[in-house]
């Protein structure tokens, strides 16, 4: 019953159909969920119908409410032979097995129990938070526990006793964080860097605020504050991200989800369970459930990342998946809220689609984002006729509707509500920037495409996909995509527009003087695009396989398979790339800077100059 109450308490105010009092409905309902493994939910299913029919029995003997075992032989018999056993040691060795298996199962859930006798003052540390002890004494216990400067861990506790989430917390929740401070600081103290840790411990319990029941949660539940210390001890980000997201605590009750393995059509399940019980036209309650859905998804990636389950590529792709995930969501709640306004395309009769895609420009595109990364989106129709309508009441042009729908789904990715902002987004990227349409037909961006577009939106073209839409208009832009970049180009001229964007970008940002910004200093990751994105304009009209993929690393195997890069360069700047890929993950997990000392990545930075000047200059 426990086991199944937390996931109720856990989960059952954004899925309401875990509301349910039937606990082997919840049960089941916990396994479609995979909140629970299949086996486990029936081993528990199956315990609870054999210990409530050995209750039942039980009662039956002197017709009185007791759970009790018998001790007299008598009675011991009578329950062996009720509950189908041959004597009382046969039915006691099935009854100690199903009791153990359930017990195996609480406790991997909350922990077994380090201190049977509730006495919590045993910890040095209690006293250390309660501030019973002497101050020599009390930075003693610090230091012995691996603590440096035990007066700022003093300073930085008696901040958190004085400060606004303290003063709201209630006399229950003090209590429970009494208990739950002691143990705190003894597990920080045995991460690699306790101070750091404990700070941001801190600075979750200070977010939590008058959410009294996360208190609760880490005071009950060992194995989840344990969680939480690790993955703040291993990242500043994935702490400021819970710090922000406190429902993300949920996330650490079952390291079977955190640490799982991603499935996409796993995870778009999930959501789809998420949101399908909401009413339809509860849309700031979608828009709720999906940003929790993506904050949990990418703390999962994130807690991957730091237990060295990833490589960076996979990090990156898993990060674009969900990307794409919640893109889909927004792009149906925009349709269906727009189609019960105006009705549906009637253009949409000729083909039974919707004719509408959503394109990925930049790290989406090729599939290369990072934890923060912004969407850069494009939003594509199907060429329709002027005159065509929506078949609602409130009839519009089709045109129109596809408009809407472009803006409503960058609302529903940017709004911020109480869960916050599902993600940036920048459409500067569709045909004349900001002043232009939101969607465009097909035809019409082609056509701007082959006579209005500058050299830069040609370039940002390499790395553009359909992530979202109809399959058969998604076809057909990958089509005319590729025709635009296989067009014949003159090398000078496609030379002179590639150095002149780049050397603009340096002067708007030129990075550190006396450090390396991986992106954007001279040998950087923007380098080695630039090198890309220019030879793949120059030579798609003779290798049209060069129009295919936006992916960085996929791009320069090509290159080098096709003879333009010399297969030596390809590989170190493919070696290259990934080791700039790794360092800003890691950055980004630490909230630093995607910047490291001049003196790191010479030989790399040297490379891609080397590559530079020979492509460009030779």
């Amino acid at each position: 019953e426990f086991v199944a109450q937390a996931w109720q308490l856990i989960r059952g105010g954004r899925e309401p159909d875990l509301q349910d009092r039937r606990l082997l409905v919840i049960l089941q309902r916990l396994a479609q969920k995979r909140l629970l493994p299949e086996a486990v939910a029936k081993q528990l299913r199956d315990a609870y119908v054999y210990l409530r029919r050995l209750e039942h029995r039980l009662q039956m003997i002197n017709d009185q409410q007791t759970q009790a075992l018998p001790e007299s032989e008598l009675d011991q018999c009578r329950i062996a032979t009720a509950m189908g056993y041959g004597d009382w040691d046969e039915f006691m060795q099935d009854w100690l097995r199903v009791s153990a298996g359930v017990q195996s199962v609480f406790d991997d859930m909350f922990g077994a129990d380090e201190n049977p006798e509730g006495d919590e003052d045993i910890s040095p540390y209690a006293g250390v938070w309660l501030e019973s002890l002497e101050p020599g004494e009390a930075e003693a216990v610090l230091r012995e526990g691996g603590y440096t400067g035990p007066e700022a861990v003093g300073q930085l506790l008696a901040g958190l006793r004085s400060g606004r989430a303290w003063s709201a917390f209630s006399a229950e929740a003090k209590d429970r964080m009494d208990r739950l401070m002691p143990r705190i600081l003894e597990l920080c103290g045995r991460s690699p860097h306790p101070n750091t840790t404990l700070q941001r411990l801190v600075q979750i319990l200070e977010a939590i605020g008058r959410r009294t029941s996360y208190i609760a949660l880490l005071a009950e539940n060992p194995s989840v504050l344990e969680q939480l210390i690790q993955l703040s001890s291993a990242s500043a980000w994935i702490a400021s991200w819970i710090a922000r997201h406190p429902l993300l605590l949920d996330e650490l009750f079952d390291p079977r989800l955190l640490f799982g393995d991603f499935s996409e059509d796993s995870a778009r399940d999930e959501l789809r369970q998420l949101l399908s019980h909401l009413p339809e036209d509860d849309l700031e309650g979608q828009m709720n459930a999906l940003r929790e859905f993506r904050h949990a998804q990418v703390l999962r990636v994130a807690a991957a990342d730091v237990s060295a389950n990833l490589d960076d590529h996979e990090i990156s792709r898993r990060l674009c998946q969900i990307a794409e995930i919640c893109l889909q969501a927004c792009f149906d709640m925009a349709w269906t809220e727009l189609a019960r306004k105006y009705g549906e395309p009637g253009s949409m009769a000729a083909t039974g689609q919707r004719g509408f895609i959503v394109v990925g420009y930049g790290k989406l595109g090729s599939l290369e984002m990072g934890y923060t990364s912004d969407l850069d989106l494009v939003f594509i129709h199907r060429q329709v006729a002027p005159a065509s309508i929506t078949r609602g009441e409130r009839a519009i042009s089709d045109v129109t509707f596809y408009q809407r729908l472009a803006q409503k789904i960058v609302q529903l990715a940017t709004v911020r509500t109480h869960a916050g902002r599902l993600y940036e987004v920048d459409v500067r990227l569709r045909p004349n920037g900001l002043s232009g349409a939101p969607a465009s037909g097909l035809q019409s961006w082609t056509t701007y495409q082959l006579e209005k577009a500058w050299i830069w939106e040609h370039q940002a073209l390499v790395r553009a996909r359909a992530v979202v839409g109809e399959a058969q208009l998604a076809a057909d832009f990958a089509e005319r995509r590729a025709e635009i970049i296989r067009l014949p180009r003159e090398a000078p001229e496609l030379k002179k527009a590639i150095l002149d964007m780049r050397e603009k970008m340096r002067r708007e940002k030129p990075g550190p003087a006396n450090a390396f910004d991986i992106k954007s200093s001279r040998g950087g990751m923007v380098d080695i695009d630039f090198l890309v994105q220019y030879l793949v304009l120059l030579h798609a009209a003779a290798v049209p396989s060069l129009a295919q993929a936006t992916e960085t690393l996929i791009l320069l195997q090509e290159l080098a398979q096709s003879g333009v890069l010399d297969r030596a360069d390809a590989e170190k700047l493919s070696a290259t790339w990934s080791l700039y890929l790794e360092t800003e993950h890691r950055n980004k997990l630490m909230e630093e800077a995607p910047v490291v000392d001049s003196a790191e990545f010479q030989r790399c930075r040297e490379h891609v100059a080397l590559v530079w000047e020979r492509v460009f200059y030779a």
